[in-house]
């Protein structure tokens, strides 16, 4: 693969072939339980906090939003033809981990503020 010998073995590790998934659903199950897991004690970081700037409601409140939009994000990418002109996110399981994983970050650590 293009990212050489170390990311073709951690690749293979989960099962990635390419940018596809054999298994994709063990993948964001995981991926989503990880996620929250990680972001549950970023919140005791205060140097995370302050470059965040959670501390104020309206931080809170723009934070919120950048979930949601994350998961319409997702959705939107879930529910796009699979091929046509009206595609317009590539199919690629490491974008839909990714936004999974960024969305699980953004709820653990949320739902301990």
């Amino acid at each position: 693969t293009a990212g050489g010998p170390f990311l073709d073995s951690f690749g293979k590790l989960f099962g990635f072939k390419g940018l596809r998934v054999a298994n994709v659903e063990v993948v964001l199950y995981f991926t989503r339980l990880f996620g929250d897991l990680l972001g549950r004690p970023l919140t005791r970081l205060a140097w995370l906090r302050r470059l965040l700037g959670v501390t104020q409601p309206r931080a809170l409140r723009n934070a919120s939003f950048v979930r949601l939009a994350l998961c319409a994000l997702f959705f939107a990418y879930t529910f796009q033809p699979q091929q046509g002109r009206l595609r317009f996110l590539p199919l690629s399981d490491a974008l839909v981990v990714t936004l999974v994983g960024v969305f699980a970050v953004f709820s653990g650590y949320l739902n301990v503020l």
